[in-house]
């Protein structure tokens, strides 16, 4: 059974009501196909417009994407290193641990030098 403080937690976050608007076959549709553009559903693009004023398209480039799954893998190397290393003693880890950060900081700088352009 959840306490209060637990239930009143979960309904924050959850949507709780819906609206409805009336529109056009054509608005319909074109309000479908900006959505498209954003890769997202129109009715998210829309709540976007209405609640911050603009709808802010985020594109990344596949080499940026590269770099992010890198860093993703890195970080799980460098977090699993960390809970082997609380099991053993820190200083047999040490120089696994330092390749890792040396790592993160390569790709680190691949970010910036891409940035930088």
């Amino acid at each position: 059974m959840k306490t209060e403080i637990q239930k009143n937690k979960v309904s924050k976050n959850k949507m709780e009501t819906d609206i409805h608007i009336r529109a056009t076959m054509e608005e319909k549709y074109i309000l479908k196909q900006k959505g498209k553009q954003f890769d997202i559903p129109y009715t998210t693009m829309m709540k976007k417009f209405a609640l911050e004023g603009k709808v802010e398209v985020v594109t990344i480039s596949e080499e940026d994407n590269k770099i992010m799954r890198a860093l993703y893998s890195e970080s799980n190397n460098l977090n699993q290193l960390t809970k082997l290393a609380h099991l053993s003693s820190l200083p047999e880890m040490a120089v696994e641990i330092q390749m890792v950060v040396n790592k993160l900081k390569q790709f680190i700088n691949k970010i910036e030098h891409t940035h930088a352009k």
